[in-house]
Protein backbone atom coordinates (compact mmCIF):
# COMPACT_ATOMS: atom_id res chain seq x y z
CA UNK A 1 0.00 0.00 0.00
CA UNK A 2 2.54 2.19 1.13
CA UNK A 3 4.24 1.82 -2.64
CA UNK A 4 0.65 3.25 -4.28
CA UNK A 5 1.07 6.55 -2.62
CA UNK A 6 4.17 6.98 -4.38
CA UNK A 7 2.27 6.70 -7.19
CA UNK A 8 -0.50 9.02 -7.07
CA UNK A 9 1.89 12.04 -5.95
CA UNK A 10 4.65 11.49 -8.45
CA UNK A 11 2.39 11.04 -11.10
CA UNK A 12 -0.08 13.92 -9.88
CA UNK A 13 1.67 16.35 -8.11
CA UNK A 14 3.82 17.83 -11.22
CA UNK A 15 0.57 18.70 -13.04
CA UNK A 16 -0.51 20.11 -9.84
CA UNK A 17 2.37 22.03 -9.10
CA UNK A 18 3.52 23.48 -12.50
CA UNK A 19 4.09 26.59 -11.08
CA UNK A 20 4.18 26.76 -6.78
CA UNK A 21 4.52 30.26 -6.70
CA UNK A 22 1.50 30.89 -8.13
CA UNK A 23 -0.50 30.46 -5.22
CA UNK A 24 -3.95 32.53 -6.59
CA UNK A 25 -3.64 29.20 -8.90
CA UNK A 26 -6.23 26.44 -8.82
CA UNK A 27 -5.30 23.06 -7.15
CA UNK A 28 -5.33 20.89 -9.91
CA UNK A 29 -6.01 23.62 -12.78
CA UNK A 30 -3.11 22.72 -14.73
CA UNK A 31 -4.23 19.02 -15.20
CA UNK A 32 -5.23 18.32 -18.44
CA UNK A 33 -8.37 16.25 -17.23
CA UNK A 34 -9.27 19.41 -14.55
CA UNK A 35 -12.43 20.43 -16.30
CA UNK A 36 -13.35 16.32 -17.10
CA UNK A 37 -12.88 15.84 -13.00
CA UNK A 38 -14.80 19.22 -12.24
CA UNK A 39 -17.93 17.91 -14.26
CA UNK A 40 -17.25 14.41 -12.92
CA UNK A 41 -17.33 15.19 -9.45
CA UNK A 42 -20.52 17.48 -9.64
CA UNK A 43 -17.46 20.26 -8.79
CA UNK A 44 -17.10 24.56 -9.40
CA UNK A 45 -14.62 26.50 -9.88
CA UNK A 46 -15.32 28.26 -6.75
CA UNK A 47 -15.28 25.02 -4.77
CA UNK A 48 -11.83 24.31 -5.61
CA UNK A 49 -9.03 25.19 -3.20
CA UNK A 50 -6.14 27.33 -4.08
CA UNK A 51 -2.42 26.58 -3.66
CA UNK A 52 -2.08 29.30 -0.80
CA UNK A 53 -5.09 27.58 0.51
CA UNK A 54 -3.13 24.78 0.84
CA UNK A 55 0.15 25.89 1.88
CA UNK A 56 -1.86 28.15 4.50
CA UNK A 57 -3.93 25.13 5.84
CA UNK A 58 -7.02 27.57 4.77
CA UNK A 59 -8.88 24.03 3.54
CA UNK A 60 -8.26 22.54 7.13
CA UNK A 61 -9.97 24.71 9.25
CA UNK A 62 -13.12 25.02 6.64
CA UNK A 63 -16.48 24.36 8.15
CA UNK A 64 -18.02 23.51 4.72
CA UNK A 65 -16.78 19.79 4.75
CA UNK A 66 -18.53 19.38 1.49
CA UNK A 67 -16.39 21.68 0.10
CA UNK A 68 -13.64 19.79 1.34
CA UNK A 69 -14.67 16.31 0.18
CA UNK A 70 -15.23 17.77 -3.27
CA UNK A 71 -11.69 19.06 -3.19
CA UNK A 72 -10.15 15.31 -2.74
CA UNK A 73 -12.99 13.86 -5.09
CA UNK A 74 -11.82 16.22 -7.58
CA UNK A 75 -8.07 15.06 -6.79
CA UNK A 76 -8.84 11.75 -6.96
CA UNK A 77 -10.17 11.85 -10.24
CA UNK A 78 -7.33 13.60 -11.46
CA UNK A 79 -4.89 10.79 -10.33
CA UNK A 80 -7.29 8.41 -11.59
CA UNK A 81 -7.44 9.86 -14.79
CA UNK A 82 -3.57 9.68 -14.86
CA UNK A 83 -4.23 5.81 -14.31
CA UNK A 84 -2.05 5.88 -10.77
CA UNK A 85 -5.15 4.75 -9.12
CA UNK A 86 -7.61 2.18 -8.98
CA UNK A 87 -9.92 3.06 -6.15
CA UNK A 88 -7.84 3.70 -2.88
CA UNK A 89 -5.04 0.90 -4.28
CA UNK A 90 -2.18 2.86 -5.69
CA UNK A 91 0.24 2.00 -9.17
CA UNK A 92 3.52 2.54 -7.92
CA UNK A 93 5.63 2.38 -10.79
CA UNK A 94 3.31 3.91 -13.17
CA UNK A 95 3.33 7.19 -10.52
CA UNK A 96 7.07 6.66 -9.89
CA UNK A 97 7.44 6.79 -13.88
CA UNK A 98 5.06 9.64 -14.75
CA UNK A 99 6.62 11.59 -11.59
CA UNK A 100 10.13 11.36 -12.79
CA UNK A 101 8.94 12.25 -16.51
CA UNK A 102 6.97 15.89 -15.31
CA UNK A 103 9.73 16.97 -12.63
CA UNK A 104 13.33 15.09 -14.25
CA UNK A 105 13.61 13.99 -10.12
CA UNK A 106 15.27 10.89 -9.48
CA UNK A 107 14.67 8.71 -6.48
CA UNK A 108 16.90 10.02 -3.49
CA UNK A 109 16.50 13.62 -4.29
CA UNK A 110 14.34 15.82 -1.99
CA UNK A 111 11.44 15.99 -3.99
CA UNK A 112 11.26 12.20 -3.63
CA UNK A 113 12.04 11.91 0.37
CA UNK A 114 9.16 14.34 0.87
CA UNK A 115 7.13 12.24 -1.05
CA UNK A 116 7.34 9.24 0.84
CA UNK A 117 7.37 11.49 4.06
CA UNK A 118 3.64 12.07 2.89
CA UNK A 119 2.77 8.80 2.14
CA UNK A 120 3.61 7.65 4.90
CA UNK A 121 1.59 10.60 6.92
CA UNK A 122 -1.70 9.46 4.69
CA UNK A 123 -1.63 5.57 4.46
CA UNK A 124 -3.97 5.24 6.71
CA UNK A 125 -6.67 6.75 5.88
CA UNK A 126 -9.10 5.03 3.98
CA UNK A 127 -11.30 7.37 2.29
CA UNK A 128 -10.25 7.96 -1.02
CA UNK A 129 -11.13 11.47 -1.78
CA UNK A 130 -9.66 12.67 1.95
CA UNK A 131 -6.72 10.31 1.09
CA UNK A 132 -6.11 12.46 -2.13
CA UNK A 133 -6.15 15.69 -0.41
CA UNK A 134 -4.56 14.63 2.57
CA UNK A 135 -1.49 13.26 0.22
CA UNK A 136 -1.53 16.31 -2.12
CA UNK A 137 -1.55 18.87 0.60
CA UNK A 138 1.25 16.98 2.45
CA UNK A 139 3.31 17.33 -0.72
CA UNK A 140 2.13 21.20 -1.70
CA UNK A 141 3.94 22.12 2.01
CA UNK A 142 6.68 19.95 1.65
CA UNK A 143 7.40 21.45 -1.95
CA UNK A 144 7.51 25.11 -0.70
CA UNK A 145 9.80 23.84 1.59
CA UNK A 146 12.46 22.33 -0.64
Amino acid sequence: MTRGFYVIVFALIPAILASIPNVDRKVGSKHKDYSTCLTETDTTENDIYTIGDIINDRYNQSENQEKVRKNGCLIHCLLKKENVIEESEFNIEKMHTEFTKKTNAQPGDNAYKALDDCIEKVKDITDKCEKSLALVACYIKAETRL
